[in-house]
């Protein structure tokens, strides 16, 4: 995705461009062109309701770009239960940066204000829950939507479009919360003054909101992404700065604002891949593989799944639930390291994903039972519908040499844990990484001594 290309001074993140839009989807290819042109380099497209939420997460997954998925406060029309859940699974997808554009709008007023209010705070709550940022819109109703967010959220808020007066302003940015400038604010009948001054440099961001709101000289014209370059420059003009000082700060806002930046990088602790759901719950790990993924890349299938430290119990728990995990043919059990390190949380997030009707599977390295006894493994198995086992050698000197791990008897652990899972009945899958130089032959042989099934991973 765009975070990992370099950053050259010039490029520019267009924070709010509605690229779902037919004057804009049907004319696609012409306009993003015009957009690398102007080096505009990063993109975030918000939504309106779900079907314009698939549209957004589509375009994103094709082109690099990202998206958010919700409901806007003016259409409401197919808010309900079966489309949250819609957009509840696009905000799992790797290209999904944002929940919104949610909020509240008085102006137009299409919708009652406490079906407005039901559905943001449904937002809200889908943000916190998955640690993705927010992305508002307020007209009219700056004040409410302050009051309904929380004081301190957990999650980075985004107020696209911001018409707040000076105090609502301050308010505001006192709680870190980003503001995002439209080319409206190079109107000339408009008072910038007022807002943008009292905005630190650290919290602005350069949007269009395409195909609406285009800067000046182009009003009246359609709106599109190349012209985020005519609000940044008028921004630059104001903090008196160079053009390139000022991309470069509306960039690292931009990246900082949906969680992209290496700084602030979002982990994903729920994913889903093909049918099933995974939970990445740790990043910890008892053994040291020559060839885990860990030490090429950060994460596969397009999720981030670094941790910079481990996430909290409550945050695992209320990803996994939001994700609604009873959806899923079943959920998976990794994390980017040994899921059993953290077995308390392990059996607890399990559990739950029991509860909720859904079948369960271990993904793990086997050697929990050089922290846990005999005894606290098998019950901490029994809450699985099955067990995948990484074998990864036909023999002692061979998985020394390959897996390296951390703790003393490793290989003779490892085939304890294996007896134990087929004495409790577990159904029980080994596997091994192709390509990392174990005996492909014999591990299979071993396997079958051992009475379980083979799987040979792709490397």
């Amino acid at each position: 995705m765009m975070p990992d290309r370099p950053h050259w001074p010039g490029h520019l993140f267009d924070t709010h461009c509605h690229l779902h839009f037919p004057e804009l989807s049907d004319d696609l290819d012409p306009v993003m062109e015009r957009a690398l042109e102007a080096q505009v380099r990063g993109i975030l497209i918000p939504s309106v309701d779900l079907p314009s939420s698939v549209v957004s997460s589509r375009i994103a997954g094709e082109r690099g770009l990202w998206s958010a998925a919700g409901f806007h406060p003016n259409h409401l029309e197919g808010a309900s239960e079966e489309s949250f859940r819609g957009v509840r699974r696009l905000c799992l997808l790797p290209q999904a940066a944002a929940v919104g554009e949610t909020g509240l709008d008085r102006c137009r007023n299409r919708f009652p204000m406490e079906l407005q209010l039901h559905w943001f705070r449904r937002q809200i709550e889908l943000a916190e829950a998955l640690g993705l940022p927010l992305t508002v819109h307020s007209r009219g109703a700056e004040e409410e939507v302050l009051e309904a967010l929380p004081a301190r959220p957990s999650f980075p808020v985004v107020l696209h479009s911001w018409s707040g007066g000076p105090e609502t302003t301050k308010k505001a940015v006192s709680r870190g919360f980003y503001i995002g400038f439209t080319g409206a604010v190079t109107y000339r009948r408009s008072d910038p003054a007022k807002i943008f001054d009292g905005v630190p440099r650290e919290l602005v961001l350069a949007e269009t909101d395409a195909p609406f709101l285009p800067p000046e000289p182009l009003r009246g014209r359609r709106n599109e992404p190349a012209h985020v370059r005519l609000t940044a420059r008028w921004i630059a003009g104001r903090w008196d700065v160079s053009m390139a000082e000022a991309c470069s700060v509306l960039w690292e806002n931009g990246l900082r604002a949906f969680r992209l930046h290496p700084g602030n990088r979002r982990t994903h602790l729920v994913y889903p891949m093909g049918a099933g759901l995974y939970v990445n719950l740790t990043g910890l790990c008892n053994s040291d593989c020559v060839f885990c993924v860990r030490k090429r890349v950060d994460g596969i299938g397009g999720y981030y799944l670094r941790h910079r430290g481990e996430p909290s119990r409550e945050a695992v728990l209320a990803a996994l639930e939001a994700a609604e995990p009873g959806e899923y043919s079943e959920v998976v059990f990794c994390g980017y390291g040994e899921p059993t390190m953290r077995p308390d949380l392990l059996a607890e997030a399990a559990e739950a994903a029991s509860r909720a009707g859904a079948e369960t599977r271990l993904n793990t390295n086997g050697l929990c039972l050089d922290h846990l006894s005999p005894d606290e493994t098998a019950d901490l198995l029994k809450r699985f519908t099955r067990v995948s086992i990484s074998l990864n050698a036909s023999g002692g000197v061979e998985y020394r040499r390959l897996c390296h791990g951390s703790c003393d008897g490793a290989w003779e652990k490892l085939m304890s844990f294996i007896r134990l899972v087929g004495k409790l009945g577990i159904p029980g899958r080994l596997t091994a990484v192709s390509g990392a130089g174990a005996d492909i032959p014999r591990v299979r042989a071993l396997a079958a001594r051992l009475e379980m099934p083979f799987t040979l991973r792709e490397g």
